[in-house]
């Protein structure tokens, strides 16, 4: 256990089983070129060790079992290797593509290293077994369990689908400045990740590409993205974020998002693709028709001081509604059924006293709202209690 270095000689061509095992303070050590076979746990649970491995070896289960780092070849005959179990590994520079599996399930691994060679991480059209071929696919770095960081080539221009799907203790990874492309469930189920910041080059967010991140809580979409497929954010649930305008948008999209911020004008029939949570943004001045018709999973909406209207059945049936905020006093004429059955027991709204026109049944089932204005036509236009 206090061996820290070791020196071997050229003429030496086979390393055994275990033979350097738990040697747990050794940081230090070469393999001859001449080497052919290394056993299993031959460097077993070398904790401290950083190791670089020739090519062209035949290496048994888990002969790099808990070593800090192994840099190897991945081109070369090290395709499926996954590691042989070290905690860290660096890719050799000279692999352009990191393919489909490479490291799936590898269990052990916490860190990868990517070289600038790299321009792509392989995608599949789906995961699992594919019948036409009779062959599994799954992401590059699929069900890594305890990858936590991953250095990701400055060059690489695609993360392929699935390509970190289930990284579940995934805490922290660059995205270059070169991707312009997220596949579908890149990130899904990276349930520790907690930012994310998406470089000015990304234009396209795939399918569930962060779906069930139940972490994360910041990202930034960049103006150049000019499509988020749907699910992409599902079930983020502590995740506040911003969109953009002009942006081709999936159904659920953002389901049961924490907080969605964006244009009401640029996005009138969005509806906030299922997201628990809304801020409008400013410059809006009229809510239509039945904007939200029926949007059963929004918890909050929050209105800008820009906004003089709200329509008919804006708000109909938003029953899981329990936080109304109206910003401002500008705000004049609230149409018929515009919360309509919106019966949740917590919610209350309060009415500014700008406003002088409100429709018929305009809160029908809303257990309080309150209001200081002047209008007494109609009320409590369908409440069951007022102020």
């Amino acid at each position: 256990s206090s061996l820290t270095n070791i020196n071997i000689p050229d003429n030496v061509t086979s390393l055994g089983q275990y033979a350097f095992s738990v040697c747990s303070s050794l940081t230090n050590i070469n393999i001859p070129d001449n080497v052919t076979t290394i056993g299993q746990y031959a460097f077993n649970n070398c904790t401290s060790l950083e190791l670089i491995l020739p090519n062209n070896i035949n290496i048994g289960t888990n002969a790099f079992y808990g070593v800090k780092n192994l840099t190897y070849n991945f081109l070369d005959n090290y395709t499926s290797s996954k590691g042989w179990g070290s905690y860290g590994i660096t890719l050799a520079d000279g692999i352009t593509t990191i393919p489909h599996s490479a490291f799936y399930n590898c269990s052990t691994l916490r860190t990868i290293t990517i070289p600038d060679t790299v321009t792509s991480i392989e995608s599949i059209p789906s995961r699992g077994y594919n019948y036409s071929d009779r062959k599994y696919y799954y992401g590059a770095f699929d069900s890594c369990a305890n990858l936590k960081t991953v250095n990701l080539s400055n060059q690489i221009t695609d993360i392929g689908n699935y390509a970190f799907y289930s990284c579940k203790n995934l805490t922290e990874i660059n995205i270059p400045d070169n991707v312009t492309s997220i596949g579908n469930s890149a990130f899904s189920s990276c349930e520790n990740l907690t930012e994310i910041n998406l470089p000015d080059s990304v234009t396209n967010i795939g399918q569930y590409a962060f779906a069930y991140c139940n972490n994360l809580t910041e990202i930034n979409i960049p103006d150049n993205v000019t499509n988020i497929g749907q699910y992409a954010f599902a079930s983020c649930n502590n995740l506040d974020v911003t969109l953009p305008d002009n942006i081709s948008v999936g159904n659920y999209a953002f389901s049961g998002v924490k907080n969605l911020t964006y244009n009401l004008n640029a996005y009138p029939s969005g509806k906030g693709w299922v997201a628990s949570g809304i801020t409008i943004t400013d410059g809006v001045t009229s809510i239509g028709d039945e904007a939200f018709y029926w949007c059963y999973s929004l918890k909050s909406i929050t209105i800008p001081d820009s906004v003089t209207s709200i329509g008919q059945s804006a708000f109909y049936y938003c029953y899981s509604l329990t936080n109304v905020t109206i910003n401002g006093n500008n705000l004049k004429t609230i149409g018929s059924k515009a919360f309509y059955n919106c019966y949740n027991s917590d919610l209350t709204i309060t009415i500014p006293n700008s406003v002088t026109s409100i429709g018929n049944n305009a809160f029908y089932e809303v257990p309080h709202i309150y209001y200081y204005g002047t209008s007494t036509s109609g009320i409590p236009w369908g409440a069951n209690a007022y102020n």
